[in-house]
């Protein structure tokens, strides 16, 4: 189940869709919606699921005067301040810059509460997706709010003005209603930074930047939930999800080390297309090691859960174009049907690396291979998104075209 976007006449509106165990949506006409916030609470939204005329879930203000859900998230999340209207929406990265993108989808997340009697729903939050006109990005939940409560933890290093104005935010949050406080709270911590990040047209993450302040690496900190234990609405959105996961794991001290031992492993080569890219003579490297299995019940930084890819070949792994299972002791590669919504061209030069992997591209030590237990869970999360039933393997892929 989740909370959608839904574009109309106007500025658009958001409902909330699907289900959760037994309970579809429809069901819940005239339902009350609060967040339910890690260690804070729950916060009355002023939002009640009113069908109207449509029939849909639609979520309407109780009272005219409160902030729409939209701009709820990004002023509890400290992010710029979204759009509705499409006019306003841009076309380019970043997306997070304020007024140009929209909250399309939130996640409810699997400890929501469903009261009939008081017919409220007390939703956690799962993921938040943003999108502009051209661009979408998935945020994990409960990876942004850890970051922010390092910041509440350490509001005493900060400087006064800048140390007021979370603590503003923090009661804002505590006060067991979203109001109209919570709004001023978010603008104030942009101002203590001297720096309007929630004014139209600018892109500054207020996060990252008190993270500057106290000098933390948000990447020694952040551990997303994992894929399999958060109740994602689809296959589809938890693969975006591991994709995020192998985004926030590569950098740090530890991600450096996986990623240098990865290259070597592989002679600086892409197992992929063959292509030999080190750095040399002032040149980065060519080549990625690209994490396997983002799941954290794995030692994900070891050599054999990673394989060498270049960046072109990364991106097909990285959006399961391309996918990587074994066949015995064979590594093959596999186009998914997801190479069907690139044109011709691109489908040509991307067939060009499917098929066997030869040895000679794959590290000399049969240990550092990418391990078949991590392909296999892998490839059975692909395979669901893409509707594959039964053994996600080799021979159904192959039916897969």
């Amino acid at each position: 189940m989740y909370v959608g976007f839904r574009s109309s006449g106007g500025r658009g509106e958001y409902e909330l869709v699907g289900r959760h165990g037994d309970l579809v949506a429809a069901q819940l006409s005239n339902w009350t919606l609060r967040w339910d916030l890690p260690d804070l609470g729950k916060l009355d939204t002023n939002l009640q699921i009113d069908p109207g005329r449509s029939g849909k879930a639609r979520l309407r203000r109780v009272r005219d005067n409160g902030p729409q859900i939209g701009r709820q998230i990004a002023a509890i999340l400290l992010m710029p301040f979204p759009t509705r209207s499409a006019r306003q929406l841009s076309i380019d990265a970043p997306i997070l810059r304020a007024d140009s993108y929209r909250v399309t989808r939130i996640g409810v997340g699997i400890g929501s509460t469903f009261d009939a009697t008081t017919q409220t729903l007390a939703m956690t939050l799962a993921y938040i997706e943003v999108a502009n006109r051209t661009l979408s990005e998935l945020h994990d939940f409960h990876a942004r709010w850890q970051r922010i409560s390092v910041i509440h933890r350490r509001i005493s290093h900060l400087p006064k003005e800048l140390a007021d104005a979370i603590k503003l935010h923090l009661d804002a949050l505590r006060s067991n209603s979203i109001s109209d406080g919570l709004i001023p709270a978010a603008r104030q911590v942009a101002h203590a930074l001297n720096e309007d990040s929630l004014a139209e047209g600018t892109q500054h993450d207020l996060v990252g930047q008190i993270e500057s302040i106290l000098a933390i690496d948000s990447t020694d900190i952040v551990v997303p939930p994992t894929p399999d234990l958060v109740d994602y609405d689809s296959p589809e959105v938890r693969l975006r999800a591991a994709s995020e996961w192998r985004s926030v794991r590569s950098r740090g001290a530890s991600g450096q080390r996986f990623a240098r031992e990865v290259k070597e492993a592989y002679d600086h080569q892409c197992a992929f297309c063959g292509l030999r890219l080190p750095s040399a003579h002032g040149l980065h490297s060519g080549v990625d090691a690209a994490h396997i299995l983002p799941w954290a019940n794995y030692d994900l930084n070891v050599i054999c859960n990673g394989v060498c890819l270049c960046k072109i070949h990364h991106w097909t792994f990285d959006q399961s174009v391309l996918c990587l299972q074994h066949l015995g002791d064979a590594y093959v590669v596999i186009a998914t049907r997801r190479i069907e919504a690139l044109d011709a061209a691109a489908r040509q030069f991307f067939a060009g690396a499917v098929g066997r992997i030869p040895d000679h591209r794959l590290p000399l030590t049969l240990a550092d291979r990418p391990r078949h237990a991590f392909l296999d869970i892998l490839n059975g999360t692909i395979a669901s998104s893409l509707g594959i039933k039964g053994d996600p393997n080799y021979a159904a892929w192959l039916d897969s075209g």
